[in-house]
């Protein structure tokens, strides 16, 4: 076990211990191709000098931060801080993978297993010829041989890519270390037996379903169309077995029937090239090939597949000459190659650069291959189907197993793979399983396992069964009467025939109006859904480009007539724009400016009615946003000033500007027809103890980014007690200095919060329960109308409900802090009670004795009581714990006389198993000897007693002397 973890971080290369933390919270959690990682969480006085980049070592294994941790400042003495170290894996989670020459994330290969993994390595590892790489020393460990199978990602991460090969290859993965590992399945056989009870293994075990699926006990097996005659096979073309079903009833008696498409088991033939001559070197011989391919040929659809070498996943049409096993292949254009500028065309392959060396395997679609072929191919279709079954009959279950570690202790622990016996005779189950995940503690050995047969991922692709999706068809090779018609073949379009790419690109440009360059045609093109030009937003506030719709209407951002406009019927809708700042006050457009002197204006303000006058008063502080843009200029700036008098006749204000000091900016500008002026305060002071209505308003402010209620505005430059309400981001205010919070934050800041509900989360989403500190526990509050509370919300899922903690009432009682955990509860918050839980206190259990008659006796004197008192901290549970019928008592006596000791029996007080008598005598008290032979005596008392579903242990020796 490991008491203490150590910290290093590198420092100029050297590996340097920067910090030690205890290890009571440290959680190792494995799952198989899944977590690796430690958890450790630490309660300190000062924040530990820990961050990314640090690790621990585990088991010899570099455990490092990648991430930031999660914390909780209590107080300025009081941090709880989470680490997460997670092992070399998670740096895989940093790399994308990319192709090795062209660099692109978007990959496609046709290789066996170890092919992807040597990519996946190159791109981890920093090297000469990869400066992109995230890390060093990642190599390959054991790698089975596969079958060839191509495969394309686009974006994925080298840790994805490790599950994603896992699923379509069929094996499982293992990282030691550096060293990535591929097997048939990670398994360990144990023989080990866990059931509940003592000296069983086991206190708590739970059985839930892994997913949705359900057992399959028939399946219907089919496989691929290729190199199938038509006529043979299902209806579809496909490979069937001649028995049509196999079954498993191994688990259950139920008929649960499913079809699965094995899509890559077809009849197949793979050779090798031999000798390869001719132009470009693209004649060769295969001695191997028993049969006449023009014999076998469907049509025109025969086409030869490359495996390996530079034409590795290009499939070509041949000729074939039977007498010598040779093949010659027919040139076509390279769709990888750059388009030639001077013929506007690709390169033909095989080429000079690009043609056949010798050793390369291939295959053949698009043949009848015989019935041996034919027949090997159903052989290997019973068999893949028989493992599918064999995995899918099993019910899709798991155990979450809560181990005694005191068990595991000489039993060398359990690892993620191992195979043991899940035993629960009152439920008829005795099962081998395999261990997925396991959670230990790394100071007391506490384990917890979850153990299942599936893992936890979609569970159609553990088997190869529907794997055909992921493989890419190449070049025109697929199965079936289907002919490819190439850029120019002038052969008529038949529903046995399709285009290429190239063709139907082609044949797009000749019969479609083009996407990518300018258009036109000779027939009315009429738009039944609308149309839509530029960057159509549909708003008349918001929006911009333009656009028709079906019903006739038209959104355009300026019309131009030449001629003249008719229209039936003309609204002209007044939009309200917001440049910079919008007040929720009184507002005019100033109409004219009359320059008074000594920066004194008279404003006109328009009239928008006849009816209409403005509202301003005096001493009101108003501002006027003023731009340049009908000048062509682009820029922005405020008159701050102070209205002095109105005129309601003349629907006019005499405004004073304030000087330079006294506004925001430093620079104050005088007013301008043409814009509006609002209102943001009033200058007018209140006397003691009243209020000026005039002083306050609400502004939305885009330039600002926030809502404002400003109230007790006297003057231009804002105070921070004028923010009564900001909902956005914060603004700069002292407050704010003594916060981690910056200007570019978002948030609500008000002067009084009244709130029925509050509800608090941290930076990952998660709900923060609210503590409510009730004070001192009384079983009438308890029984009041205002009670303990623990508030939970349920939330309902297809997989089960989840519960979020909202609210929890805490108390004191008998000296420690108890959180209640059954809401409403009368229950007394104590050590056993399921209501509550400690939050704060000693929560240790201790065993005390003590003798009735002192600790020193004379020889032959012996006559006293020893007792036992069981404490949970410093609160004495003995009562409780004695009244339990589990619970045991274990006495002994060590006087140095080994025989004597071991016949030695406890002698009870009235049936008191934590009181015993003791006296002078050899069966129950101090024996012959004590006094002359032995000069002292210990006694030890254990208890065993349960608490929460496993035994606690507890034990105190007391010895006592000759005077």
């Amino acid at each position: 076990m490991i008491d203490i973890l150590e910290v290093y971080r590198v420092v100029s290369g050297i590996d340097t211990k920067v910090a030690s933390i205890a290890s009571d919270d440290a959680i190792l959690a494995n799952g198989i191709m899944n977590k690796n990682e430690v958890s450790v969480t630490v309660v300190t006085d000062t924040i530990p000098d820990i961050q990314e980049g640090d690790f621990i070592r585990v088991g010899g294994i570099k455990y490092k931060i990648n991430r930031a941790s999660e914390f909780a400042d209590k107080s300025s003495v009081n941090h709880t801080t989470t680490y997460l170290f997670e092992a070399p894996e998670y740096t895989l989670i940093d790399k994308i993978l990319t192709n090795k020459i062209t660099q692109s994330t978007r990959v496609t290969l046709t290789g066996k297993l170890r092919d992807w993994l040597e990519l996946l390595i190159w791109n981890v590892n920093k090297t000469d010829d990869n400066p992109l790489g995230v890390d060093t020393g990642w190599q390959l460990g054991n790698i089975p041989d596969t079958e060839y199978m191509t495969l394309s990602f686009d974006g994925i991460d080298c840790r994805s890519l490790l599950s994603e090969l896992a699923s379509a290859y069929g094996y499982e993965y293992y990282v030691h270390d550096h060293t990535i590992n591929y097997v048939s399945r990670i398994e360990n056989e144990r023989n080990l037996t866990f059931t509940q009870g003592q000296g069983g293994g086991l206190y708590e075990v739970e059985q839930s379903n892994v997913d949705s699926g359900d057992v399959t006990t028939r399946v219907y097996p089919v496989g691929g169309t290729k190199n199938m005659a038509p006529g043979e096979g299902d209806e579809e073309g496909r490979l069937m077995l001649p028995e049509k079903y196999l079954e498993n009833f191994s688990e259950t008696n139920r008929a649960v029937e499913k079809k699965i498409v094995f899509d890559d088991i077809h009849p197949s033939f793979t050779g090798f090239v031999e000798n390869p001559t001719g132009e470009n070197y693209r004649e060769f011989i295969c001695r191997d090939i028993d049969f006449n391919i023009d014999e076998l040929a469907i049509g025109d659809d025969a086409r030869i597949n490359f495996l390996t070498g530079d034409l590795m996943g290009k499939s070509f049409e041949f000729k074939w000459d039977n007498s010598n096993k040779k093949i010659t292949l027919i040139y076509q254009e390279d769709e990888l190659a750059l388009i030639d500028p001077e013929t506007q065309s690709r390169p033909l392959i095989p080429s000079a650069a690009k043609h056949l060396r010798g050793g390369e395997e291939f295959n053949f679609t698009g043949i009848r291959l015989g019935e041996s072929y034919k027949q090997a191919a159903i052989s290997k279709l019973r068999e893949k189907a028989t493992d599918w079954l064999a995995f899918n009959s099993q019910k899709r279950v798991k155990f979450t197993l809560d181990v005694d570690y005191r068990y595991m202790r000489k039993k060398g622990g359990l690892e993620c793979g191992d195979l043991i016996t899940v035993s629960i005779p009152s439920r008829n189950i005795s099962r081998i399983i395999r261990i997925v995940s396991t959670e230990k503690n790394l100071k007391t050995g506490k384990l917890s396992c979850v153990v299942s047969n599936y893992l936890t991922e979609k569970w159609e692709d553990k088997i190869e069964g529907q794997i055909s999706s992921m493989q890419a068809t190449i070049n025109g090779g697929g199965a079936g009467s289907v002919t490819v018609l190439e850029k120019y073949d002038e052969r008529p379009l038949t529903d046995k025939n399709v285009l290429s790419s190239l063709r139907t690109l082609l044949e797009i440009a000749k019969r479609a109006l083009s996407k990518e360059h300018s258009d036109s045609t000779d027939y009315l093109l009429k738009l039944l859904a609308g149309g839509e030009f530029g960057e159509f937003v549909d708003s008349l506030i918001a929006g911009k480009g333009a656009g028709i719709f079906p019903d006739g209407r038209a959104q355009v951002e300026r019309l131009e007539v030449r001629g003249s406009l008719s229209v039936l019927d003309l609204i002209i809708n007044q939009i309200q724009g917001m440049e910079s700042d919008y007040s929720f006050t009184e507002i005019g457009k100033i109409e004219s400016v009359e320059d008074l002197g000594e920066s004194t204006y008279r404003l006109k303000i328009e009239k928008r009615t006849d009816f209409d006058f403005m509202k301003f008063q005096e001493n009101d502080v108003c501002f006027s946003i003023i731009n340049t843009l009908l000048t062509g200029g682009s820029d922005y700036y405020t008159s701050w000033m102070r209205i002095l008098t109105t005129n309601a006749q003349e629907n006019s204000i005499t405004v004073v500007l304030y000087p330079d000091s006294e506004v925001p900016g430093g620079t104050n500008y005088p007013p301008l027809a043409g814009y509006n002026v609002t209102r943001r305060g009033n200058s007018t002071l209140p006397e003691a103890g009243g209020f000026n209505e005039r002083a306050q308003s609400w502004m939305i402010s885009s330039r600002e980014g926030r809502i404002m209620f400003l109230s007790n505005v006297y003057k231009p430059i804002l105070e921070d007690y004028n923010y009564s309400i900001s909902i956005g981001r914060f603004p700069h205010t002292k407050a704010l200095e003594k916060l981690p919070i910056s200007e570019n934050e978002t948030g609500v800041m008000a002067q009084t919060v009244i709130a029925e509900k509050f509800y608090q989360l941290d930076h990952n989403g998660d709900v923060i329960p609210n503590k409510v500190d009730r004070g001192v526990w009384s079983l009438e509050t308890a029984q009041s109308g205002a009670p303990y509370r623990f508030v939970q919300h349920e939330l309902a899922k297809p997989s089960g409900s989840e519960y979020t903690l909202l609210e929890q009432h805490t108390v004191y009682h008998l000296g420690c802090k108890w959180g209640c955990l059954s809401d409403k509860t009368t229950d007394e918050p104590k050590w056993n009670s399921p209501s509550w839980g400690l939050l704060e206190g000693d929560s240790r259990y201790s065993l005390q004795l003590s003798l009735s008659g002192g600790e020193a006796f004379v020889i032959g004197g012996v006559d006293t009581v020893m007792s036992g008192r069981v404490f949970y901290g410093t609160i004495d549970i003995t009562d409780d714990v004695m009244a339990d019928g589990v619970t045991e008592v274990e006495w002994f006596r060590d006087s140095g006389n080994v025989p004597a000791d071991n016949l030695w029996t406890p002698e009870y007080v009235d049936g008191n198993r934590l009181a015993i008598h003791i006296d002078n005598g050899n069966q129950h008290g101090v024996g012959s000897d004590f006094g002359f032979v032995s000069k002292s005596v210990i006694f030890t008392c254990r208890v065993f007693f349960p608490v929460n579903g496993r035994l606690e242990e507890v034990d105190k020796n007391l010895g006592f002397d000759i005077v």
